[in-house]
């Protein structure tokens, strides 16, 4: 008898991996998770989430250059002329 392997829904995918069923679907379309789609649903087998995990990173410190912030135009300051 022929086992069937255990998929995940989107939702599901999501809550195992920790990201939101919108990043999911993210990776589906760009090819990073593989999913097979059976009516209205996509399913991820285990396997590939489990590859999908080993793969993860996460994002670092943000990166910022400069003190961030930034001159606000006066507003007592004369309009530009139209050219």
């Amino acid at each position: 008898m022929e086992e069937r392997q255990e998929s995940f829904t989107t939702k599901e995918a999501a809550a195992e991996l920790g990201v939101t069923p919108s990043r999911i679907r993210q990776m589906i379309i760009d090819g990073s998770l593989p999913a097979t789609k059976r009516g209205r649903d996509q399913f991820i087998a285990r396997a590939d989430l489990e590859a999908a995990r080993a793969r993860q990173t996460r994002p670092g410190p943000r990166v910022t250059t400069g003190t961030g912030l930034r001159r606000r135009r006066k507003t007592s300051e004369t309009p530009r002329s139209p050219s």
